[in-house]
């Protein structure tokens, strides 16, 4: 019978796998890119709380709150997951998919210039990537 992983040995098993993509140079990591290294950072955290949880609340209807206590959650993803379990609000799967969805089609359809608050660092990452690129990907020989 297999055995489940312990949650410090998931924590070792992140960890190398961190580790490993930190050290390959073909893997951006994004916490290092925004220069928040060691942090929990996923792509909505560039787009920012009020924007997302606005579309959120579009897609199920509802209201999600956050306070300090879910803001020690990490990520944004991971801090309006926090928030919707303290308040009994089920997400419904793929919801990051459905609020990135709805934020593109209404910034397209409205023409929407975002705020440098957003700009700023999704052009750090935009160029930390084709730097990337016009460095190469694979390691030269």
């Amino acid at each position: 019978m297999a055995r489940e992983p312990t949650a410090s040995s998931k924590s070792c098993q992140g960890a190398a796998a961190k580790d490993w993509l930190a050290a390959s140079e073909a893997v951006l990591m994004l916490d290092e890119v925004l220069g928040r290294p060691g942090e929990e950072v996923e792509i909505e955290d560039i787009v920012g709380e009020d924007i997302v949880l606005s579309a959120l609340k579009v897609l199920i209807g509802k209201t999600i709150k956050l306070n300090d206590a879910d803001r020690q959650a990490g990520s944004l993803p991971s801090i309006i997951k926090a928030a919707a379990k303290r308040q009994g609000v089920e997400l419904p799967d793929g919801w990051k998919a459905s609020v990135a969805i709805h934020l593109v089609s209404e910034w397209a359809e409205k023409g929407t210039r975002l705020p440098d608050a957003v700009l700023d660092p999704a052009e750090t990452l935009f160029k930390a990537v084709a730097d990337r690129f016009e460095q190469g990907i694979l390691p030269q020989p």
